[in-house]
């Protein structure tokens, strides 16, 4: 090959070098001009967040250059069943995506003070990503229902004496009321209804001085306690009315809830031990029959099927323990009968 030949050949390889590594330096000086986003500006819109609602997005806009949010929106990500419920924290996620010639601050896009916040208020929660796109979470205030006590106000708590019914006002926003009735001072039940009245004639039976406290709720909230006037009965309204006049025989009696004891002058235990017929109950603070473990005054107790409270060996998921004399569980000690039970009552074979 005559050396123009070569020469030449030279001279294209060193031209076709040179311009890949002009088209290099030019890609990466292109690279290297890529706008910094040092922080970002979001608006948010969150109207149709609230107790009741079944709505998953919220508003997100932005009137920085440099990005877009995905879809303009927020998507929840801690919605349990298909409504917001009172008490609920909301959390969204929110993407975004910055242009080709701008990236986001990878040293500052996890910090809170990396945004701002603006529209309906929301909280920073956390961040994550990359020069080219970022994720963030926010979370809104504890949902309420926007009502106060003064909403769920009761009023007109009276009597319908002919059928010994309490009736009264609950405004519009209760969707149940809590009702205790008293004779005198002593508290002879407590109930729930969805109605604006409702029916005591089982409970007033004897002569009596009788009221009743109520109070409204309305999901998660609830109103002041409101009472009745006293409603005097005498021998003469049961002969007035042809009611008989009966004195409340103490028993056992059973609703849609349980078991309860009514003890003879119509009240009930609550929180607390009853000795019925030679045997321990244990009743809750609605008065109804407990069953199965019991923590009382920093002991364990152990109650049966039918209410009564074990002593001696009980066998519970598998395991087996021992109840003393008094009912209650034996712990890091030794069995009247030999065996050892460990801190948690259970019999180390």
């Amino acid at each position: 090959m005559s050396m123009t030949k070569k020469n030449l050949l030279k001279s294209v390889a060193t031209l076709a070098l040179s311009l890949g590594m002009v088209v290099g330096m030019a890609s990466m000086a292109f690279a290297a001009q890529k706008t910094v986003i040092n922080h970002v500006n979001l608006h948010f819109d969150t109207s149709e967040i609230e107790a009741g609602s079944g709505e998953k997005k919220i508003g997100v806009d932005s009137s920085d250059e440099g990005f877009d949010v995905a879809g303009e929106e927020g998507v929840a990500t801690n919605m349990s069943g298909s409504r917001w419920l009172t008490g609920n924290v909301p959390e969204f996620k929110v993407t975004l995506r910055a242009d080709e010639d701008h990236k986001f601050n990878t040293s500052s896009l996890r910090n809170s003070g990396y945004y701002t916040l603006s529209g309906d208020k929301v909280y920073f929660v956390k961040s994550s990503g990359t020069s080219n796109s970022l994720t963030l979470y926010v979370k809104m205030a504890k949902l309420s229902n926007g009502l106060t006590r003064g909403d769920l106000k009761v009023e007109d708590a009276d009597w319908n004496e002919d059928t010994r019914t309490a009736t009264w006002n609950g405004g519009n926003y209760a969707n149940r009321y809590t009702l205790k009735l008293y004779k005198g001072n002593v508290l002879l039940t407590t109930v729930d209804t969805t109605n604006s009245s409702y029916d005591f004639s089982n409970y007033i039976t004897t002569p009596g001085n009788y009221k009743y406290k109520i109070r409204a709720y309305y999901d998660g909230s609830y109103g002041e306690w409101a009472t009745s006037d006293e409603f005097d009965v005498d021998n003469d309204y049961f002969n007035d009315h042809n009611i008989a006049n009966r004195r409340t025989t103490a028993g056992w009696l059973r609703d849609n809830t349980g078991w309860w004891y009514r003890n003879a002058n119509g009240s009930y235990t609550t929180n607390n031990w009853q000795l019925i017929n030679g045997r321990w109950y244990f009743f809750n603070a609605n008065g109804y029959m407990l069953t199965g473990w019991v923590q009382w005054k920093g002991a364990w107790y152990f109650l049966n099927a039918d209410g009564r409270m074990a002593t001696g060996w009980v066998q519970s998921k598998g395991l087996w323990y021992y109840m003393s004399g008094s009912g209650s569980m034996l712990s890091n000690t030794r069995t009247p009968d030999g065996y050892y039970v460990n801190g948690d009552g259970v019999w180390v074979r």
